[in-house]
């Protein structure tokens, strides 16, 4: 399989996991506040409305939206094309992993 087909396929993937997941929690299991901004102070400002799950898979389309604007000028250096390629996809993965983590925190 096409390394390109694969990562597409893979962004895509992400994703949609993100937005299954930050719509299953919203509707369903999310308390009405989650605590999202841990890098503040005092606790009670590290709170956010539940609709802020949302964060997370629009930073998903986001990186990919990136990535797809930024390949037609790094054509002519492959070397270039793979960094921004597999780095849009960790950081997909890693941000893919958090948003989990904190599902799973909070439930």
């Amino acid at each position: 399989m096409n390394v390109k087909i694969f990562l597409s396929w893979a962004e895509v993937l992400l994703c949609l996991t993100h937005g299954a997941l930050a719509t299953l929690g919203y509707f369903f299991f999310l308390p009405p506040y989650i605590p999202l901004w841990y890098s503040l102070a005092r606790p009670e400002d590290q709170l956010a409305q539940k609709i802020f799950v949302f964060i997370f898979p629009a930073l998903c389309v986001g990186f990919m939206m990136l990535r797809r604007a930024l390949t037609p000028p790094l054509k002519h250096s492959e070397t270039a094309l793979h960094i921004l390629q597999f780095g849009t996809l960790f950081s997909m993965v890693f941000l893919t992993i958090a948003f989990i983590r904190m599902i799973i925190l909070i439930t």
